[in-house]
C-alpha cells in the first residue's frame, strides 16, 4: 500500500513538472568562443609535483607476514580421536576452537568420524547441543605406562 502511495506521489510530481515546462521552446546551444589563456606545458614538472604529493600522502609501512598454521581436516579428526579416547561422551560445543573456521573444520571432521564409525552423534532438537559418543577404545594412564615400559 505504501509503495502505491509513493508511486502516486512520484507520478504527481512528474505531471506537475511537465505542466510547468509546457510553454518552453527548445533552442539550439549557441557556440561561445572565448579566448583562453594558454598554460605552459611542462609534463616533467607536473609529474614530479604529482609524485611529491603522492609521497607526502602515502607512507610505506613494513608489516611482517604472519603465517598461522591452519587446522586441516585430518588434524581435526586426529584431535577429535584423542579427545574421544579420553572422554567417552562430550558435547560438540566443548571442543576448543579459536574461530568459526576451526569450528567448521571440527564439524566436518566429526561428520567424517561418524561416517567411518569412530563417533556417534545425537542432536535432540534443531540448533540444539550435539552430544558425541566415542566408539574408540578408552585410553588409560596405566595402559600408556605399560606400553611405554614394554617399548624399552
Amino acid at each position: 500500500m505504501e509503495a502505491l502511495a509513493e508511486l502516486d506521489a512520484l507520478v504527481g510530481f512528474l505531471a506537475a513538472r511537465r505542466r510547468e515546462r509546457e510553454g518552453l521552446i527548445p533552442a539550439r546551444p549557441v557556440p561561445v568562443a572565448l579566448p583562453r589563456r594558454e598554460r605552459p606545458r611542462n609534463p616533467q614538472g607536473s609529474l614530479a609535483r604529482l609524485v611529491r604529493a603522492a609521497r607526502s600522502a602515502v607512507r610505506q609501512v613494513e608489516v611482517p607476514l604472519l603465517a598461522r598454521e591452519r587446522l586441516t581436516l585430518q588434524g581435526a579428526l586426529g584431535a577429535l580421536r584423542a579427545f574421544g579416547a579420553r572422554l567417552r561422551t562430550f558435547t560438540f560445543r566443548g571442543i576448543p576452537a579459536q574461530d568459526w573456521g576451526e569450528r567448521t573444520t571440527y564439524f566436518a571432521a566429526l561428520l567424517e568420524g561418524v561416517k567411518e564409525g569412530t563417533f556417534s552423534a545425537e542432536q535432540a532438537e534443531p540448533y540444539g547441543e550435539i552430544a558425541v559418543t566415542s566408539n574408540l577404545p578408552e585410553e588409560r594412564d596405566g595402559d600408556e605406562a605399560s606400553a611405554a615400559s614394554g617399548a624399552r
